[in-house]
Formats: structure tokens, sequence, C-alpha cells
């Protein structure tokens, strides 16, 4: 099975969080969600506060 890659032009809206309060996702400007898994560097970032690398509201992806 191959995993299928989709581009994204949009703007961050806000957070998204798991049931145990940990950001697992955006919701973007069009209405879509971004969900990556818990090893991704992006949440990784989010969850050390390291904002250099963090993905905050109001950014474009």
């Amino acid at each position: 099975m191959k995993t299928q890659l989709s581009i994204i032009n949009s703007t961050v809206k806000a957070y998204l969080f798991n049931a145990k309060g940990q950001v697992d996702g955006w919701l973007l400007s069009d209405g879509k969600q971004l969900h990556l898994p818990p090893h991704h560097q992006a949440m990784q970032s989010i969850e050390k506060k390291a904002k250099p690398h963090a993905i905050e509201p109001s950014d474009k992806v």
C-alpha cells in the first residue's frame, strides 16, 4: 500500500488536542484538519515549546 502525500496551502487557525490534552494537529483556515504522529519533529517542538520549529496558529502551511 502506497502512502499518498497531499500538498496543503492554507493558514493554521487553531491547535487540535487529543484526549490527553496534547497537541496532535492543526485546524486550517479552509476547515481541513492536519494531524501528525507524536514522534514527528513538529509535534515534539510544540510539546517542548521550541518555537523556531513549531507551527503556530496564523502560520501559513
